[in-house]
């Protein structure tokens, strides 16, 4: 019982942490340093989960989180 209760919020850790990776967006006038090393602290979470995200997936989504103008 304790290790299915912990597998789901285990997973659920993952899925919050995923969805804010993907969600995070750069903030106009924010320094381009700092919202860099956010990216990389969602990145240092997930290879503590044992999630390691490929080079192939994290330049799209570095690129996705930029504004348009």
């Amino acid at each position: 019982m304790l290790e299915e209760t912990f597998a789901k919020e285990s997973a659920q850790n993952k899925v919050f942490v995923i969805r804010d990776f993907v969600n995070l967006k750069y903030k106009d006038g924010e320094d381009a340093s700092v919202h860099v090393n956010e990216l990389q602290e969602f990145l240092n979470q997930l290879s503590l989960m044992n999630l390691k995200l490929a080079d192939e997936m994290q330049a799209p989504i570095l690129l996705s989180s930029l504004s348009y103008s």
